[in-house]
């Protein structure tokens, strides 16, 4: 979810919408534009986190009633000519080279951007070393043309 752009903006929305259209519509409007101010933030706040709680509970649903077996579990990547060909237990994927997105990285982590909404999050201590994880990099950015992108 955190992902998708759409829904990112609608949980927003929702979550200052409703604290604010209280503020101005009830009785909360005869109060000090400070006392306001906090009853927003608080209550963006709590919707926010009811929100996560929501999806972390449907995420852990999901993982204990086996649904979506190949998101979570052990994936192995492949670069090939044709693509970055992807494999879990239940499925194999093939991402064409021409629709990659974007590509980054952080001093743990690299993020390879196969579509907006397909993400492949690679842990750097996977690679048997920091070299083997730099010319991973480098091979999917020729390969994609994303050479010189790098984003944070």
């Amino acid at each position: 979810m955190a992902h998708n752009r759409f829904l990112v903006l609608l949980m927003l929305a929702f979550s200052l919408g409703v604290p604010l259209q209280t503020v101005f519509s009830s009785e909360l409007s005869a109060h000090s534009l400070g006392f306001r101010i906090f009853y927003v933030i608080f209550f963006t706040a709590i919707m926010l986190c009811f929100m996560l709680v929501v999806q972390v509970v449907v995420q852990v649903l999901w993982v204990i009633f086996k649904k979506n077996r190949g998101v979570v579990g052990a994936h192995e990547l492949e670069i090939r000519d044709d693509g970055l060909v992807e494999r879990t237990e239940v499925n194999e994927s093939l991402h064409r080279w021409e629709g990659f997105h974007k590509i980054g990285s952080t001093r743990k982590c690299l993020y390879i951007f196969v579509t907006d909404n397909i993400v492949y999050y690679l842990p750097l201590k996977s690679f048997a070393s920091a070299q083997d994880a730099k010319q991973f990099t480098d091979e999917i950015r020729r390969r994609s043309h994303l050479e010189g992108t790098n984003t944070r």
